[in-house]
């Protein structure tokens, strides 16, 4: 599909625009927050989940110069569609992040149907928080802001404090394919009451993990052998990263989150990685932003995230016991 503006067309990105977009980005990233926010590895990583034909968008200016990028993805059994865009900062202000906005939705609205019948469907967009014009596009296109979510970091200048752990709770690192899976059921029932929850199985959620291969950095909290919690952690660009971390309902209120953070920034400490980071969303209902912030960390990113509904229908979370 090729797709024209008054002075950008728009195709898709092949595996050989792969350094060209990562610039694009690099620039994008430099100019809302002073920093890279992306690698080459992660990027790669990211198109190999990725339908470039269909699901990949370039815009280009007359000359040939690639000016933006956006993306959509279906990682929630196509009931919630995410689209993501970058608009290079010489090329602010001039039509292009609005026509990657129109042909993101257009994409979008091809996959709906694929989701099942009677479910909501909506898109999602991410923005900076601090980015007003990026914001008023969304809201012009019909979006409403629906969550707020924070980057925290915490950097350490000496060895952590020993891990004070629940009686009867003991931590390991992930050793096998079960173990895998018991890190993905702790968090995914963790992950329950969250906004935005859709259920999906572990062959759905495992391929998508390929950049936190090192599962030694995955830990087990278990208590009489049954998994209490569990983190799942990696390295992204020069910090470590807490992707994942989930407290099971039954062992909540017993500090075993606060436990398990404490054990990952030892463990990135002690590998020689100081500076850890994660992302939560500022409502999260279980107080993890409380808990984060009193293990040290701070809000150093916001990021505003963006709906739209694109077929009405009932929420897909699953039935809950009250």
């Amino acid at each position: 599909m090729t797709v024209s503006a008054p002075e950008f067309r728009v195709r898709p990105a092949t595996m050989d625009d792969l350094e060209t977009v990562l610039a694009l980005i690099e620039a994008h990233d430099i100019a809302e927050f002073g920093h890279p926010d992306i690698s080459l590895e992660n990027l790669r990583d990211e198109w190999e989940d990725l339908d470039l034909a269909e699901d990949s968008f370039l815009a280009v200016a007359p000359d040939g110069q690639v000016v933006g990028y956006a993306t959509v993805r279906n990682r929630r059994n196509y009931v919630q569609i995410d689209s993501d865009g970058y608009v290079h900062p010489d090329h602010w202000g001039q039509g292009v992040g609005a026509l990657l906005v129109r042909v993101t939705e257009e994409r979008a609205r091809r996959l709906a149907p694929l989701a099942p019948e009677g479910i909501k469907v909506v898109l999602t967009n991410a923005v900076n928080g601090a980015n007003r014009p990026a914001r008023a596009l969304l809201e012009g296109q019909g979006y409403a802001a629906a969550r707020h979510f924070w980057r925290m970091v915490i950097d350490l200048d000496a060895p952590p404090a020993p891990v004070a752990w629940p009686d009867g709770i003991t931590v390991r690192p992930c050793a096998s394919e079960a173990d895998e899976r018991a890190v993905f059921f702790a968090t995914d029932e963790a992950f329950h009451d969250h906004w935005g929850y859709v259920p999906e199985t572990y062959e759905e959620w495992r391929p998508r993990q390929r950049d936190a291969s090192d599962t030694s950095l995955w830990f087990l909290a278990e208590e009489d052998g049954e998994t209490a919690a569990a983190a799942l952690c990696t390295y992204f660009l020069d910090m470590g990263w807490v992707r994942r971390i989930g407290v099971r309902r039954r062992w909540r209120r017993r500090g075993l989150g606060e436990a398990l953070l404490r054990h990952a920034f030892g463990e990135f400490y002690r590998r020689g990685t100081p500076r850890i980071g994660l992302g939560v969303d500022a409502s999260n209902p279980t107080g993890a932003t409380r808990l984060y912030e009193k293990a040290g960390m701070r809000v150093v990113q916001e990021y505003a995230l963006y709906q739209k509904e694109l077929r009405p229908g009932r929420d897909p979370g699953p039935e809950r016991e009250e």
